[in-house]
């Protein structure tokens, strides 16, 4: 049955999943909604390998997933059909098939993978000397020449990016992500602190050249990101306003 209901406490207790995890995840949730239902067959792997930019092996792996919990199966010459089959109490008003705070969550989880191999990708072509003055140049309480900083980070981590597929998934995850920012939760303004704080150690740790830093503090900026949406949602009622 697909959970409409995930508080700030939950989302605060993933952990960064396996991609191919994740994917079995994604395929999970929409074939408990309906959208692949009995008998239906999913993508092709080179379909799926394209839509989300990610290798055979993590297809594979991930349809294991859906093979052994008993949602498909293969059939020779034709595909991985579906055979699981829903029960009356794993219908959902067609009103509440998508929830916001579910796909919230499952853009940051992607995020938090794709965006620190782009990392990884990138790290020994970014300028990290821009990005030290223009960080010793912000004022810690301003909010705009933070945000100004955070653009220029993530610029560079995107657009010294080489690899294709990263650069692809990238940008699909962060058009969905820029969605959600044309909406009104910015009215709950983040940690401006929090976030200097934070930004400060991504470039601190480009500038040394320890990667392996670089990455541990992208992924909490991602989450404190997400944190600004799912404590919006919490204090809205659980909902965005266009």
């Amino acid at each position: 049955m697909v959970n409409v209901l995930i508080t700030a406490a939950e989302w605060r207790t993933l952990n960064y999943k396996p991609l191919y995890l994740l994917l079995a995840d994604q395929f999970i949730d929409r074939i408990e909604a309906g959208m692949f239902p009995q008998g239906s067959y999913l993508p092709g792997v080179r379909e799926i390998m394209k839509s989300y930019g990610v290798s055979m092996a993590t297809v594979r792996s991930a349809l294991e997933i859906l093979k052994d919990k008993g949602y498909v199966e293969a059939v020779a010459g034709s595909g991985v059909v579906v055979i699981y089959e829903r029960r009356e109490e794993d219908e959902v008003p067609p009103e509440e098939v998508f929830d916001v705070k579910k796909d919230i969550n499952h853009l940051f989880d992607f995020r938090i993978i794709i965006e620190t191999e782009a990392l990884r990708d990138s790290f020994e072509r970014i300028d990290a000397k821009s990005l030290v003055k223009s960080y010793d140049a912000v004022k810690p309480g301003s909010a705009d020449e933070i945000n100004e900083v955070d653009a220029q980070m993530h610029d560079e981590i995107h657009s010294k990016c080489q690899n294709p597929y990263t650069l692809r998934t990238l940008s699909e995850i962060m058009k969905r992500i820029e969605l959600y920012r044309q909406l009104n939760f910015r009215a709950i303004s983040p940690d401006v602190r929090c976030v200097y704080k934070t930004i400060g150690q991504i470039v601190e740790s480009i500038a040394d050249g320890d990667v392996d830093a670089a990455v541990d503090f992208l992924k909490l900026h991602i989450d404190e990101t997400r944190r600004s949406l799912i404590d919006f949602l919490d204090k809205s009622g659980g909902s965005l306003k266009e």
